[in-house]
């Protein structure tokens, strides 16, 4: 039997409180099947990517599509692409759009079956495409320092989010406007108090039960 947290007591207590004999009618049931994972930041996530590619365009049903077809391994079968398109809200012209601007933004990698362009999905870690859409400046500050405020809330018990991708970057912006010792011994990101010593560069990230382990 899996050991209860002090937390998961208290939040049941609180529940209980509220909404007494919930127990059985509550989302999710302890013997649930059916659900995936889905990162507690994906709002502000959609958030920055519907701010790159232009309000006007909402990618984020088509990636909560994605992920709500993938399973731990990470990656998507796509059987149907007619059957996808219409669960994201979207005839398939459109969908198949809105996928490759996923991919050109770097929250997907996809590989053919067959005839089907879209025959395989590999959802790339959000940490990842997040950076190097920061790095190209297309993130504003604003919504960079919530998706970090966020992570670190979401992760208390994990480096922050500016030591776990690259300790030693620096805001394109900022190395502009300061000399090479001043950014390296001031904060990786605006908002974030400064890493306590400069760590290599990880080459990706690994998720375990739910942990962020860096791997080199």
């Amino acid at each position: 039997m899996a050991r209860t947290s002090a937390k998961q007591t208290a939040r049941t207590n609180m529940r209980e409180a509220l909404w007494p004999g919930s127990e059985d009618t509550m989302w999710p049931q302890p013997s649930e099947r059916g659900w995936t994972r889905l990162p507690r930041t994906f709002p502000v996530v959609v958030e920055i990517i519907n701010h790159v590619v232009g309000e006007s365009i909402d990618l984020g049903r088509t990636l909560l599509t994605l992920y709500s077809s993938a399973f731990a391994e990470g990656i998507v079968e796509v059987v149907d692409e007619e059957l996808m398109a219409s669960l994201s809200g979207l005839t398939k012209k459109t969908w198949t759009s809105r996928m490759v601007r996923l991919e050109e933004l770097g929250f997907i990698s996809v590989k053919p079956k067959r005839h089907r362009r879209f025959g395989y999905v590999l959802l790339v870690h959000p940490v990842l495409a997040l950076r190097e859409l920061r790095i190209q400046k297309k993130v504003p500050d604003e919504l960079w320092v919530l998706f970090e405020q966020l992570h670190a809330e979401y992760n208390a018990n994990e480096p922050v989010l500016s030591q776990v991708i690259d300790a030693s970057y620096v805001p394109p912006e900022a190395a502009e406007a300061a000399p090479l010792a001043s950014i390296t011994s001031g904060p990786a990101f605006p908002g974030m108090d400064t890493p306590q010593a400069p760590r290599p560069a990880p080459t990706r990230l690994k998720s375990l039960r739910g942990k962020t382990r860096v791997s080199k």
